[in-house]
């Protein structure tokens, strides 16, 4: 992942746009390498506020969102001590019949043996604890979009294999302290890599949907690709 910087004056919420034609395949090849599916896109942002550091995981960018059995709402862990009493586990079904099932995609996208969170109790977990993915943990977003009878259909990778296949990810910051609320404009490089693009998607016409967000929330617009094959965008 890499950036190219300047300083003029753009809108609040960031802006974004294709590099050239943005999308390139290249295929490694020996010793199991994975091989890299490459975008590059062009952003505005008015105060340059883009950016997450790795050790930025806690709220508002905490990977999953947990919420409390009593009123519903969103736990606010740095305000203070929680109990495993107070989460909302599969045993709350009975009462709350909009929680989904513990059934595949939901065994892993909406349901945890093992919280990731801080709770002020030792207790062992007597249930599964419902959470949702929070989307500000990431701030590169990409959706994979698969033409299937004419049409593009998203293919979510999570619900298609398990929880741990995202492509959306973290670019770093590109403001130092002395160099905040400045507007920014400049390019970013992200690179995905998978030892299994081919196998899955060699034979396959895929589009890529991509936005940022801002450390402020704020989303920008969508970005497309062409539509390609990976051999027809591959890297010579």
């Amino acid at each position: 992942m890499s950036s190219c910087i300047n300083d003029p004056q753009f809108p609040s919420k960031p802006q974004v746009k294709l590099r050239g034609e943005g999308v390139k395949f290249f295929e490694i090849g020996g010793n199991n390498e994975p091989d890299t599916l490459q975008v590059i896109i062009d952003f505005e942002d008015g105060e340059g506020d883009l950016g997450l550091s790795p050790d930025e995981q806690f709220a508002p960018y905490n990977a999953q969102n947990y919420f409390n059995n009593k009123t519903g709402q969103i736990i606010n862990f740095s305000a203070g001590p929680v109990s495993s009493d107070d989460l909302l586990t599969y045993a709350d079904r009975a009462t709350i019949d909009s929680l989904p099932p513990f059934v595949e995609p939901f065994t892993c996208t909406r349901w945890t043996t093992v919280p990731e969170l801080f709770i002020n109790d030792t207790t062992r977990l007597q249930d599964t604890v419902y959470f949702q993915f929070n989307p500000r943990h990431n701030n590169f977003f990409v959706d994979f979009m698969i033409k299937r009878n004419g049409t593009f259909e998203k293919f979510d990778f999570r619900e298609e294999f398990d929880c741990s296949v995202t492509f959306d990810g973290r670019f770093p910051l590109i403001q130092s302290d002395t160099d905040k609320n400045n507007p920014k404009e400049g390019t970013i490089t992200y690179n995905m890599q998978s030892r299994f693009f081919l196998a899955f998607f060699e034979n396959e016409t895929l589009k890529l949907r991509m936005r940022i967000i801002d450390r402020a929330g704020n989303y920008s617009n969508f970005v497309e690709t062409k539509e390609f094959t990976l051999r027809e965008i591959q890297a010579n």
